[in-house]
Order: C-alpha cells, then structure tokens, then sequence
C-alpha cells in the first residue's frame, strides 16, 4: 500500500517552509525507517497508508526553532494534537495521559535535533491552518481574532515559553525574557498586578493575563 503523510500534517510543514523558505531540512521526518517498521509509532502507515508523525528541524539560525514553536502549538490546545516530543519531554494532546502537561520522555533519540509531532486518527486529514498564540515561533494565527487559552503560571524552576511571552509582555527586554519564572519575574508581576488593580498574588491567571494582553 502506498502511503501518505497526514494532511493536517502536510498543512504544518508548509506553514513552516513558507515562513521560513531557508530552513535546513536534514533532520525532517516522515515515514519510519526499518528500526521504526518493528515498533509501534505513528512515523509506520497506519491501515488507510497515512503516517501521523512529522519530525520538524531545529533551525534557530534560520528563525525555525522548532521547540519554541512546539510549546506554542500546545499553548493552542488544537484537537488534532497526539503527542510532542521536544528536548528530552513528551507532552500529550487533549487524549493524554496528562493533557498539555510535560513529561520527561525516556526514549533513545532525546528530539533535541528536531521536533516531533503526532496527530490523532480522527483529525489525520483535518488540513486546516495551525493556529496559535505565540508570535515569536513566526508562523502568524490565520484568523487574527484566534486568542489561545493560557495557562496559568506561578514560580517555577521549570522553563516556558508562556513564561517568556509573559515576561515580555511585562516589558522584559530580549535578555530578561528567559522563559525562567524566578524571583524577579514574580517581583515583576507582582508590581503589575498592585498597578492593575489585582490581587498581587504573584500568580498570573486569567484576570492577568487579560490585562497583560490588553
């Protein structure tokens, strides 16, 4: 049987060749090699031929950072999400285990080369345009009224994206913006949330977060 890679994943590797047309491709993934063929994985067809895994290049030189623009897909919560594997974690879609959760991942390959990215059966042919909220990745939403959910941060030894787009929106510089949510990010937050008319509980929630976007 001829196989094919899933159309929703085909709408996400053009989104990215399109926004970044000089991104090194060397380590894109589709269709598993002979080691991939003897376990199971989304990179083997499955019975309709269609492979629902894509393995995206880490490419910062060229603006394509595949694990910023990896938290950024899940930050959108879109349905069709299996899993993502990005620098040694997993983190399951809305079918878990574990919702939009990072977990370490134990396998060989730590995907620290390249991102990987699974859709579910039911959404494999869903070729709708990929939308989510953090700018930076470089792949715009395609509808600009499109707000993604975020999720609520509090201090952490944990590094995060939405913690950078946080820090930023708190007026952070390139340098500060760290995705790292310690002592002077809390500070920071704090001060906005007392200047806001918030509670200056340190945690940025909803009620914050509508107040740092706006």
């Amino acid at each position: 049987m001829a196989w094919y890679l899933a159309k929703s994943l085909v709408t996400l590797r053009d989104q990215a060749n399109l926004k970044w047309p000089h991104r090194r491709k060397d380590s894109d993934g589709t269709i598993g090699d002979t080691a991939h063929s003897k376990t199971k994985s989304d990179h083997n067809p499955d019975p309709d031929g269609a492979v629902r895994a894509f393995d995206l290049t880490h490419d910062p030189a060229s603006g394509c950072d595949a694990h910023r623009l990896a938290q950024a897909l899940l930050d959108g919560r879109d349905k069709r999400i299996a899993y993502v594997i990005s620098n040694g974690r997993i983190c399951a879609g809305s079918s878990g285990p574990s919702p939009w959760v990072w977990r370490k991942y134990t396998g060989k390959n730590a995907h620290n080369q390249h991102v990987h990215f699974s859709v579910l059966a039911q959404f494999k042919n869903d070729a709708a345009p990929w939308r989510f909220d953090f700018s930076g990745a470089g792949v715009p939403a395609p509808d600009e009224n499109y707000v993604a959910p975020m999720s609520t941060l509090r201090r952490s030894a944990a590094r995060s994206e939405t913690v950078r787009v946080m820090q930023k929106a708190l007026g952070f510089d390139i340098k500060q913006a760290d995705g790292y949510f310690g002592p002077a990010t809390e500070k920071a937050l704090r001060s906005f949330q007392s200047e806001h008319g918030l509670s200056p509980d340190g945690v940025c929630g909803p009620l914050t977060w509508e107040k740092l976007l706006a």
